[in-house]
């Protein structure tokens, strides 16, 4: 479905239904979708950072729905000496606009609801002996709630044997109708999806209250079990 359209909006969430086309939407935007390049400072990527620390240093970070790799910039403060950092969209011109703004780091493309053996071989191809990883995801699920539970299974393939996951997620009111509210209602939920391949090491839930946006964040540390 081809939409024309410069306002990166249009190509997520329209007229209560999700859309979804995200390499149309790195095509064509007309500014940064989301904010990207100034969200990496804000609070909530903060106490991401913060809490992701608890568990570092890591040898290797890698981020799922990187968009233009912001974020994983950020992420890059909690890496050890020689951290590999890795980074994966579903967008081809997300990940070659990331590779021109950071080429320290790893971009590639990924369907993260693609089947779950393709993850394995993914993970095992770039495991290496007591190598320390973080697996961080933020602000996705909401594009990915028609495959939840092999998205579960395919993060769990891609963090690994006893590794950590860094969740961070915002939320609408949950006073409001939103879409997928039936999905994950709330933050609890969304745990309980994660909750048969990770087990939360650390949660933190906060809220703008002078807000009706998308300001509920939910932020967790789990290790895969």
């Amino acid at each position: 479905m081809e939409i024309d359209s410069n306002d990166y909006h249009d190509f997520v969430f329209k007229n209560g239904r999700l859309i979804g086309e995200f390499e149309q939407m790195y095509s064509k935007s007309a500014e940064v979708p989301w904010h990207q390049d100034r969200s990496a400072r804000s609070l909530d990527c903060r106490i991401a950072l913060a809490l992701a620390a608890t568990a570092g240093p890591f040898d290797t970070i890698r981020d799922i729905g990187c968009g233009l790799g912001y974020f994983l910039d950020a992420l890059s403060a909690l890496g050890a000496r020689g951290c590999r950092l890795e980074a994966y969209d579903v967008s081809p011109t997300a990940t070659a606009k990331a590779r021109s703004l950071f080429p320290y780091a790893t971009f590639d493309v990924l369907d993260v609801t693609s089947p779950p053996e393709s993850m394995r071989e993914r993970s095992a191809a770039s495991a290496t002996g007591a190598d320390r990883r973080l697996t961080t995801i933020r602000a996705c699920f909401w594009y990915l709630l028609p495959h939840m539970d092999r998205v579960v299974r395919n993060l769990r393939a891609i963090t690994g044997d006893g590794q950590h996951l860094l969740v961070s997620q915002n939320f609408p009111p949950l006073d409001a109708p939103f879409v997928g509210k039936e999905v994950i209602p709330t933050p609890d939920r969304l745990l309980e999806h994660l909750a048969p391949c990770f087990q939360p090491l650390l949660t933190n839930g906060h809220e703008d209250r002078t807000s009706r946006g998308n300001d509920n964040i939910l932020t967790a540390l789990l290790i895969a079990r």
